[in-house]
C-alpha cells in the first residue's frame, strides 16, 4: 500500500506543479510538500525502513507543520488583500 501513497502523492504534486505554473506560485510551493511526501512513502517502500516512527518521524512532523504553518500565513495575508480590495 505504502507504494500506492507514494505514486499518489507524486501525481498530486505533478498537478499541483501545473497550477502553480498557470495560476498561483503557492501550489507550487505545496507541490514541493507533495513530492517530499512521495520520496518519503518511497523510502520506507523500497527500504521498509521505518519512516513514521522515532526521529524520522518527528522529522516528518516537522516538516509537514512547516508547510502547515505556510498555508496558514499565505491564506490570511490572501484574505486579508482580498478584503481591502
Amino acid at each position: 500500500m505504502t507504494a500506492v501513497y507514494s505514486v499518489m502523492w507524486f501525481i498530486i504534486a505533478g498537478f499541483l506543479l501545473s497550477l502553480g505554473l498557470r495560476e498561483q506560485k503557492i501550489y507550487m510551493v505545496f507541490s514541493i510538500y507533495f513530492a517530499f511526501n512521495g520520496i518519503w512513502w518511497g523510502i520506507a517502500f523500497f527500504t521498509k525502513a521505518d519512516m513514521f516512527h522515532g526521529t524520522m518521524g518527528w522529522i516528518f512532523r516537522g516538516i509537514t507543520a512547516i508547510f502547515l504553518v505556510i498555508g496558514v500565513v499565505y491564506y490570511y495575508f490572501y484574505k486579508k488583500n482580498n478584503r481591502e480590495e
